[in-house]
């Protein structure tokens, strides 16, 4: 792990150890400044012969043109416990979003890179995101409905 000029928090995101930087011009590899060290320490943590359900490869997502997520690239194993922590704000819910196209619904965000269900890009042209949100559910912290009537949510 490597240190920066705000000597940040460690952290842990998925299953690579973080550091909070903090800054304003986030560099790649980063979720609202907060600097995630991924690649060669991830890869070891996905045991052997072990299935990757989500791999991340370089995804970004923007609002209104402005970053809030930057380059990260991770894999979440099966059956392993895979957390995402980080500061309010930083960019946790956002990534999250990702795994099921919630971003989506949300007309001034653009992701991109890949995400990639079991191999599958989920950002596939030939892909269906009401599908995906059938396959890939998301429980929220509070009640979150969708943009449309209270009949259409249930």
């Amino acid at each position: 792990m490597r240190r920066t000029e705000a000597e940040g928090r460690k952290e842990t995101v998925g299953v690579a150890t973080t550091e909070a930087t903090m800054k304003e011009d986030a560099e790649p590899g980063s979720i609202f400044g907060v600097h995630i060290e991924v690649g060669s320490q991830a890869e070891q943590n996905v045991p052997e012969g072990r299935e990757v359900v989500f791999r991340l490869e370089q995804v970004s997502v923007a609002y209104d043109g402005m970053d809030a997520v930057r380059g990260v690239t991770m894999d979440v194993p099966a059956n392993q416990i895979t957390a995402i922590i980080g500061p309010s704000g930083c960019g946790k819910s956002t990534l999250i979003r990702t795994f099921n196209r919630m971003n989506d619904l949300i007309p001034s965000a653009r992701v991109g890179g890949k995400v990639l269900y079991h191999g599958q890009d989920l950002y596939g042209p030939a892909v269906d995101p009401v599908q995906v949100r059938r396959r890939i559910g998301m429980v929220f912290q509070k009640p979150n409905p969708f943009p449309k009537s209270i009949f259409d949510n249930v």
